[in-house]
């Protein structure tokens, strides 16, 4: 997402290097829309964490009696219960 945005902040800057006024006020306008929802995606995952799915496992418990890190979830699935 904050790719796009510096792509329509440089379509904003040359547009205005070459005089396209309206061009580069549009862009300008959707570059900061771009950057302010990716920043505020990026703090919403920062602050959420990654967390793996629990709607089933693709590997079975180790060997070693120790499960994958897609059952540390609240309800894990069949497989993966003790």
């Amino acid at each position: 997402m904050l790719g796009w945005a510096l792509l329509f902040l440089v379509i904003a800057i040359v547009a205005g290097a070459l005089g396209l006024s309206g061009v580069a006020g549009a862009a300008t306008q959707i570059a900061w829309i771009l950057f302010v929802v990716g920043l505020i995606l990026a703090v919403v995952f920062f602050v959420t964490g990654r967390r793996p799915p629990c709607n089933g496992s693709r590997t079975a418990p180790t060997r070693s009696g120790g499960h994958p890190a897609e059952c540390q979830c609240a309800d894990p699935p069949p497989a993966c219960r003790v």
